[in-house]
């Protein structure tokens, strides 16, 4: 049982009369009565909390300071209050009893956070305490409410979850918005970026203290391949004043492409004029509502510098840059060249300005140089008495862009091995591999890129492997994938070792192999290895699967819903069903997404009437509109599976399979269409009613 609110973007004026603008600042006291087993939290301090006489508790919690009314929140319910300290302040983690003990491996690192993120802004964290709780069916993924963000409940993980990643981008990302969108808010929704792409830079600024720029560089490709994935369907200025719904602005132009945006200004500026704007932005606009122009104005005053153009091209235009790089040496005049050309199509964008560095590779020597590419298509010229081994354009990997180097496979080469940041080899890698045949020129790349001290570059590599497993080195490299899927640190990079075995070799001698890493500590690698088993080995697997029945861990119940939907049959109902029941959030919409695959594999008549049923149930009671999906979804296949079935009969002549099979589809037609009549999420309408095969 559980109380908690929303209100972003304009949803808190449902619980207590406000103006709900953004523009809008506001103190507040709210008392909270409720029944004295449960536990309340809000913005601000506890100041009091009062027994009743008639077993209820009221609650006191005060903020005294002002922020919008979009950031006030309360969550109620049965908690376990984890409490650290910063500086005197309290820090806490309201979990759900289970997780008490494993609370600081989730959220340890939080008061580190606060240290990092109030010395790079030169602002210490401003607000009276810091308290972080997770709840249930949650419709988002988590809020930054003043002094008390919520959390959906995929961050309560056990310790064997966590090894196979936390969520401290997350943490990290709703903190950080503590100063940009709580402490200092964007004027109106049209500036939603101004609080989204810091608090996804954020993320970015983390990693890279905490685990290294080579890492944290992970995370920006994540991000701009994110925003370059939907620039394909929608192009948008960062801040756009022109909208049809508030909530279309909260994508991945604001969070992604915006945060990238900021890394360019970084790089751009250097990094002590980076945070001494961003220092001067926090402490004079604080308290207050802010636009573009604002963050702009404290960079040029810190800067010295008119930055007019940087903010019209990536605040308030569209696209990105599409660089093609062609580069020659010419012999009789001693010069390297590049020419760049801007490809993506000025209809949509402007020809940018892009200041970069360029490097230029010559033995053990690098060489920089700065250039500012601003036409749409110019020839740089390098003095050089010899051919360079490789001109690095953009050698700070820093654009918001695609970049299309012409180089040969001795070039990428050289940027592999010399390059020194992880998107050098990852560019390279990615190249090399593009249609490459093992033994070629630059092949050599992907075994090393095996040992990469990067975990992406390795993972990358196993999937770029397939080359090398058809040569005359397959047993080699099968012994390399066998030792990284025991021995590799990280459970993706395990996994994807796995998978590639799996993929690339049917050999029934890795069926003991399999069988040893389904004991792997990682969920995700003894899902895999279970997987890659039932492929050589069904009745191994399903054995295997047995004797996993007993535990009542989520993430069993998943990797045995797989298994079962793929491999399963009638007598595996019984667990799935159970499953099912047993899953929560986003679990139980992939369970039930299992269970209608599952369902495909069964032929017990009284099996396929109940488990429609159930599917049915899912999709008239539950209310997330996600597991509604799923149920719709499954349904919907169901449908079109039977019918499939019963033309099958058809052409055999077989009338009573024909016949049962037609009313299996019928049913869930039937349910189908149920459901539909009471669904208002256009979403799930969208999805069509299996139609019987004529």
């Amino acid at each position: 049982m559980q109380i908690w609110t929303q209100g972003e973007t304009q949803a808190n004026s449902v619980w207590f009369p406000t103006i709900e603008a953004t523009n809008q600042k506001m103190t507040q006291e709210i008392k909270i009565t409720i029944d004295s087993i449960y536990t309340t939290l809000s913005n601000g301090l506890l100041v009091q909390s009062k027994k009743n006489t008639d077993g209820t508790r009221t609650d006191t919690w005060k903020q005294d300071l002002p922020h919008a009314p979009y950031l006030v929140m309360m969550a109620i319910g049965k908690y376990a209050i984890v409490k650290d300290t910063w500086k005197g302040k309290e820090v806490s983690y309201y979990v759900e009893p289970k997780y008490e003990k494993v609370a600081r491996k989730i959220f340890g690192n939080t008061p580190e956070m606060i240290t990092f993120f109030s010395k790079i802004t030169g602002v210490e964290y401003p607000w009276a305490k810091y308290n972080q709780v997770v709840v249930r069916d949650y419709v988002s993924g988590a809020m930054e409410n003043t002094t008390a963000t919520v959390h959906g409940e995929f961050l309560q993980q056990d310790e064997r979850e966590l090894l196979d990643g936390t969520n401290e981008d997350v943490i990290s990302h709703e903190l950080f918005h503590q100063w940009f969108g709580d402490y200092v808010t964007c004027e109106s929704w049209a500036n939603i970026a101004l609080n989204e792409s810091f608090a996804t830079y954020g993320e970015y600024l983390w990693n890279e203290y905490k685990y290294g720029r080579d890492d944290a560089d992970i995370y920006r490709l994540y991000d701009l391949n994110a925003y370059l994935r939907e620039s394909k369907t929608k192009k948008e200025n960062l801040i756009r004043f022109y909208y049809e719904k508030r909530e279309d602005l909260f994508d991945r132009h604001s969070y992604q492409k915006g945060g990238t945006i900021l890394h360019m200004l970084r790089k751009q500026v250097g990094d002590d004029a980076f945070y001494a704007a961003l220092k001067l932005y926090l402490e004079t606009n604080k308290y207050k509502a802010v636009e573009a122009h604002q963050l702009r104005i404290a960079f040029e005053e810190i800067t010295g510098e008119d930055l007019n153009w940087f903010f019209n091209q990536w605040f308030y235009d569209k696209g990105h840059p599409i660089l093609e790089m062609n580069y020659q040496y010419n012999e009789s005049t001693k010069t390297a060249s590049v020419t760049i050309k801007q490809m993506q199509d000025l209809n949509e964008s402007p020809v940018f300005r892009i200041p970069v560095a360029v490097d230029i590779y010559k033995g053990n020597e690098i060489k920089r140089h700065a250039i500012v590419i601003s036409k749409q298509e110019e020839t740089f010229y390098f003095e050089s008495a010899t051919k360079p081994d490789l001109i690095n354009v953009d050698a700070e990997k820093m654009i918001t862009g695609v970049r299309n180097d012409k180089h040969s496979n001795e070039e990428w080469m050289t940027m592999y091995r010399k390059g020194p940041l992880f998107q050098d080899r990852m560019d390279a890698l990615l190249a090399i591999t593009t249609d490459y045949k093992a033994g070629s020129q630059g092949s050599e790349i992907v075994l090393e890129a095996l040992k990469d001290k990067n975990r992406r570059i390795r993972e990358v590599a196993i999937n770029k492997i397939e080359a090398w497993t058809n040569s005359d080195r397959k047993e080699e490299v099968k012994k390399m994938l066998m030792s990284i899927g025991r021995k590799d640190k990280y459970a993706e990079v395990r996994e994807a070792a796995i998978s590639a075995l799996d993929n690339h070799y049917k050999d029934e001698d890795l069926i003991s192999y399999f069988k040893n890493t389904i004991s792997d500590s990682s969920f995700s690698v003894m899902s895999s290895s279970l997987q890659a088993l039932a492929e050589r080995d069904k009745d191994g697997a399903l054995l295997i699967g047995s004797e996993l029945e007993n535990s009542d861990h989520e993430q069993v119940y998943r990797i045995l819903g797989s298994l079962y939907a793929k491999h399963g049959n009638d007598t595996h109902f019984n667990y799935m069903n159970k499953a099912l029941d047993n899953s929560t959030g986003v679990g139980a919409y992939s369970q039930l997404k299992q269970f209608g695959k599952f369902m495909q594999r069964c032929k017990d008549k009284n099996n396929i009437e109940k488990g429609l049923k159930i599917i049915h149930q899912y999709g008239k009671t539950e209310e997330p509109w996600i597991i509604r999906l799923a149920a719709v979804q499954s349904l919907a296949e169901y449908g079109n599976f039977s019918f499939e079935q019963a033309t099958v009969a058809a052409k055999a002549n077989d009338k009573t399979s024909e016949q049962n099979w037609n009313a299996y589809g019928e049913i869930a037609a039937k349910y189908l269409d149920e459901l539909k009549k009471n669904e208002k999420n256009e979403m799930l309408l969208k999805i069509y009613n299996p139609k019987k095969n004529d």
